[in-house]
């Protein structure tokens, strides 16, 4: 599955402003996929945990784009262990 499958190239753009990307990351540890919200610029303040943070926050307060990428990261990781 693509980034494109998971949001639209507007939705891209508008995470992109927002400071973070919904991407794919294979953990060697489980050795599966799974989906990520990852920062647009890792910082030494900012890294994955903040910018799922921001996402988690912001899908609280009825962000739709936020809402769905926390959708697509359910979906995506439903089912596996």
């Amino acid at each position: 599955m693509s980034r494109k499958e998971l949001l639209t190239a507007k939705e891209v753009a508008q995470a992109q402003e927002q400071g973070w990307l919904l991407e794919h990351v294979y953990d060697t540890k489980k050795r599966r996929w799974s989906i990520c919200v990852l920062p647009t610029q890792f910082t030494p303040l900012i890294g994955a945990n903040q910018a799922m943070a921001f996402v988690v926050k912001k899908a609280t307060e009825r962000d739709d784009l936020c809402v769905k990428a926390l959708r697509a990261i359910t979906e995506f990781n439903q089912g596996r262990t």
